[in-house]
């Protein structure tokens, strides 16, 4: 277990390119955020609740105008660009946030205005690669788990 001092701000995380290069196996996004969807719930305090949002900017349809379409649709319905890909409530009424991210990729300027929104409104929000940096992350943020009880 790592002491609070070598623990690194998730903030920095995603400016870190050593960080971001040193992952061996480049999964898809997808997989990355099922497996610490399926983590979370394992570990987070009985009553947590983990859900992941839909935030694929990618429309559907097979021509630019249905996907422009799609993509209108789903702005006027409430998507908020740069939203998060993991919303976990806790029993404690804190609240987690998290971006998935896969290989070398960083967060867009829309995730960072979201991520530092939430943060100035003192929710809890890091950025993972893998399951092994959302443990970081909880334990950056005093999350304690049914791993470390």
């Amino acid at each position: 277990m790592s002491s609070s001092s070598d623990l690194i701000d998730p903030h920095e995380w995603a400016d870190d390119p050593q960080r971001r290069t040193k992952r061996k196996n480049v999964q898809p996004e997808i997989v990355v955020q099922t497996a610490v969807v399926q983590y979370l719930r394992a570990v987070l305090p009985v009553g947590s609740i983990v859900a992941a949002t839909n935030t694929e900017q990618r429309g559907k349809g097979r021509t630019a105008i249905e996907r422009m379409r799609y993509g209108a649709a789903r702005k006027k319905s409430g998507t908020l660009p740069g939203w998060f890909d993991i919303v976990c409530l806790l029993p404690s009424g804190k609240t987690l946030l998290i971006e998935c991210k896969a290989g070398k990729n960083n967060l867009s300027d829309d995730q960072i205005n979201v991520r530092d929104a939430a943060t100035a409104l003192l929710h809890r929000c890091g950025v993972v690669w893998s399951v092994d940096d959302t443990r970081e992350l909880l334990q950056y943020h005093g999350i304690s788990t049914r791993e470390t009880q």
